[in-house]
């Protein structure tokens, strides 16, 4: 059946991506646990100052051009005509290389500048000018992942996460011990530059034959489109990243340094575990629901799909997280930041009403809905900073992860609406049950926590455990996936009494 091969195809790709992100992340760890070896935690805090540069501004100057790319490839690859291929194409390797000079040659001229700010001194300009290298290299390599997610080469996007991290870390490594402290701004750009050099050669290889030629005229009309929805994009990230500056500024100036950095704990665990999730679930799925546009009645079934799928495989996991809130800290951290356990709960909830939002939410962007898109972003951060304000001179830190609560579950309600007017989208009533469920598990684990905490936990891993089976269980029967990793889930499914 149709419907079968669209939840196998979920669960593969999902499975492939979510192991070559936590491949790269292990390779990331590796890394830093090297450079805090030879460089000590004031190298270390350079490596993630630069780091966190490079990647801003490349937000910044490549305009949301991975979501537009993406978008505009899928498609044209959903268009019998190749010529429509070959102009969007054309317009994302040419616009990137447009963007990526534009954004190095801006923070080149404005290198003293951006020192006297970021470093403290005018004077270390040329390290910033050096870091305007990185900026162009992520903004084009964000073009190359756009290409390839646009035409759905999900081994190939693995294989681009996976090589070039193995190869960042070894040459990485090599200019440390080689170079010490002199090698961290090399150490800090082997990344880009290597994820550049990977995916130029996976994009090199899917071309056949001489590009078709397009003209000037056919380039502006498909750069008009996505710098409408890229400037959408960013400016939505903008306003998010100002709402967590804000929270951060009244944390520390209501409750003190200490408060921030159990605020930056919790925060740190929630961006890492859920962003696994949404990597592996968005590559495949944004692609085809933008190949999708205009045929409104299948893209109401894939964000069906792709919320169902997104239940069972995440909402085990975060329950698992919820539970062993207090261990997950000490583990990551130490027991000084048990203030951090709390608000991890919370963002885990918050979580959860992220994950069954999320899927409807990319119906703006795969219609070139910006304004749409626009708005539900802005009044969720909008809620998320009101919210925390009025809350933190009362509940304390807390008041941040219940701002988080607020502001995700906004987006739900907002991105339903939006659906429901758009294309007609209504809640699939198993997924909305399956919400609920999960929902209803969190919150009651959560408000366990605070009176009888080892038992609420003992609790919540125990329905961890029978949400992962019955997720399993579930997954299972309607993919019937083929292979080695149907062969897990097969056994599993019989061990836990369903039918083969």
């Amino acid at each position: 059946m149709a419907s079968d091969r669209s939840y196998r195809r979920i669960v593969e790709t999902s499975t492939i991506i979510a192991g070559a992100s936590i491949i790269n992340i292990m390779g990331g760890l590796l890394r830093m646990k090297l450079a805090a070896v030879v460089l000590g935690p004031a190298g270390i805090g350079l490596v993630g100052l630069y780091q966190n540069f490079v990647s801003t501004a490349a937000s910044v100057s490549s305009l949301g051009i991975s979501t537009v790319g993406t978008r505009k490839i899928a498609e044209a690859l959903s268009k019998p005509d190749s010529h429509e291929m070959a102009i969007a194409r054309r317009a994302l390797m040419v616009g990137a290389i447009f963007l990526s000079v534009i954004g190095m040659v801006v923070v080149w001229l404005f290198r003293s500048v951006i020192a006297k700010y970021l470093l403290g001194d005018s004077d270390k300009g040329e390290i910033i000018g050096w870091l305007s290298i990185g900026v162009a290299l992520t903004t084009y390599s964000g073009a190359q992942s756009a290409y390839l997610n646009g035409l759905q080469r999900i081994g190939d996007l693995a294989r681009l996460s996976i090589i070039s991290g193995v190869a960042a870390t070894i040459i990485g490594v090599a200019v440390l011990l080689g170079f010490g402290a002199q090698g961290i701004l090399l150490f800090v750009l082997v990344i880009p530059a290597m994820t550049c050099i990977v995916g130029k050669w996976l994009t090199h290889r899917l071309r056949n034959g001489r590009l078709k030629k397009v003209s000037m005229h056919d380039l502006r009309g498909e750069w008009g489109g996505m710098l409408k929805l890229g400037v959408a994009v960013v400016f939505a990230s903008a306003m998010f990243g100002l709402a967590q500056l804000a929270l951060r500024s009244m944390v520390v100036k209501q409750l003190g340094p200490d408060s921030l950095g159990h605020f930056q704990a919790a925060w740190a665990i929630s961006v890492v575990y859920a962003g696994i999730v949404f990597q592996a679930m968005g590559v495949d799925y944004f692609p085809r629901l933008a190949q999708s546009n205009g045929d409104a009645t299948r893209q109401n079934i894939l964000v069906n799909e792709q919320g169902e799928v997104i239940l069972l495989l995440a909402a085990p996991f975060f329950i698992l997280v919820l539970s062993l809130a207090p261990w997950v800290i000490r583990i990551a951290y130490s027991s000084d930041f048990s203030e951090s356990v709390g608000l991890l709960r919370c963002q885990v909830v918050g979580d959860i009403l992220k994950i069954a939002g999320w899927p409807i939410g990319f119906i703006s962007l795969a219609r070139g809905d910006s304004r749409s898109y626009l708005i539900v972003e802005m009044v969720s951060s909008f809620v998320l900073v009101v919210v925390s304000w009025l809350l933190l001179r009362y509940v304390g830190l807390l008041a941040t992860g219940i701002g988080f609560v607020a502001m995700n579950f906004t987006y739900l309600v907002a991105v339903l609406i939006m659906a429901f007017r758009r294309t007609g989208y209504i809640w699939q009533l198993r997924v909305r049950n399956r919400f609920l469920l999960v929902l209803g598990v969190a919150c009651a684990v959560f408000v366990g926590s605070l009176t009888y905490p080892s038992l609420s936990a003992a609790v919540g891993v125990c329905l961890a455990l029978l949400l992962g089976a019955d997720s399993l269980r579930t997954l299972s029967s309607m993919s019937r996936i083929d292979g080695s990793l149907g062969k897990v889930l097969t056994i599993l499914r019989r061990w836990l009494g369903g039918r083969s």
